[in-house]
């Protein structure tokens, strides 16, 4: 997103370039499934499903699963210099406000996944 556009004008640049995406995407399915019918109209399914089961269970390589981050949460609060009655500056390190509250153990980012209380910030 470009810092000198109107947000409105940069968020339907970015959403008409999520769907020109998806429509590609689409396309790419329909000729994938109609090449997969010829192959089951050739061989049969049973010779298909035979072979597809030689190969692993994975995720598309240009596709990685999203995993959410105790950082992308509205409750976290990131890290900071805090200033020192004797005058020096430390670090405080990032940590959710609600854990801290309740004077709990911090969690690892990846916790997020398991967290009740996990919201994404989503800042527009």
């Amino acid at each position: 997103m470009r810092v000198c556009e109107p947000l409105e004008h940069a968020y339907l640049r970015e959403q008409e370039a999520r769907e020109k995406a998806a429509d590609q995407q689409a396309e790419e399915w329909g000729f994938a499934t109609a090449e997969l019918a010829e192959l089951v109209r050739i061989w049969g399914k049973a010779a298909i499903a035979k072979e597809l089961a030689k190969y692993p269970d994975t995720q598309p390589a240009d596709k990685p699963s999203y995993a959410p981050q105790c950082g992308q949460c509205v409750q976290w609060r990131s890290a900071r210099p805090l200033q020192l009655s004797d005058g020096s500056t430390v670090t405080v390190p990032g940590s959710c406000q609600l854990r801290a509250a309740a004077d709990l153990e911090q969690m690892p980012q990846d916790y997020a996944a398991r967290c009740h209380h996990y919201e994404e910030n989503i800042p527009f």
